[in-house]
């Protein structure tokens, strides 16, 4: 008798689990049609007006090429600083 309350109790459990996931997903995909008619779209993690996107797309371009030069120049500063220590123990630390 009790296994087969646990059992009921599991499948009740499990629908209410599939009815609130489709409910949710109801939802969201409801909210994500409001947006689009709205005329927002989803870009990297926010809904952002169509006409915003082209302005922010250049600012990371922007970002993108300011990081490949810092990350450039910084290789460059340690290579350099590798070879004054190098020359700077070569002609005053070792025999």
């Amino acid at each position: 008798m009790v296994r087969k309350e646990e059992q009921e109790l599991l499948n009740h459990i499990k629908e209410y689990k599939l009815q609130l996931s489709n409910s949710l997903r109801k939802k969201l995909f409801n909210k994500r049609e409001e947006k689009h008619k709205k005329g927002e779209v989803f870009f990297k993690g926010l809904w952002i007006s169509q006409n915003k996107i082209g302005r922010i797309q250049d600012k990371l371009k922007k970002r993108g090429l300011i990081i490949f030069w810092e990350i450039h120049v910084l290789v460059f500063i340690v290579i350099l600083f590798n070879f004054l220590l190098w020359i700077g123990f070569k002609r005053f630390l070792l025999p």
